[in-house]
């Protein structure tokens, strides 16, 4: 377990909100309540459920293989915007 650094008291108002210091502000936390009536709060990168499949080690392969061809295919050539817009027109 880490070390405790800092310990604070305070009293839940009315509201049930608390503030947790605006270090965590705009980030993404997770809130644990525990059965012994405790509470921990880890700060993390989460990943929405929706978007779990894009996170599997099958998706990130695929991606791998993938940014291998785009690179052997024409390394020296990014099409432009016209240039898929008119291959998009002729496939159609």
């Amino acid at each position: 377990m880490s070390e405790i650094l800092e310990r604070k008291l305070i009293t839940v108002p009315q509201n049930g909100q608390i503030c947790i210091g605006k270090a965590y502000a705009g980030r993404d936390i997770l809130i644990e309540y525990l059965e012994d009536g405790m509470i921990l709060i880890s700060r993390g990168s989460f990943i929405p459920d929706r978007q779990a499949i894009f996170h599997t080690d099958k998706a990130l392969k695929q991606l791998d293989e993938f940014n291998e061809y785009l690179k052997d295919s024409n390394p020296d050539h990014s099409p432009s915007l016209e240039e898929i817009g008119r291959e998009r027109s002729k496939n159609r």
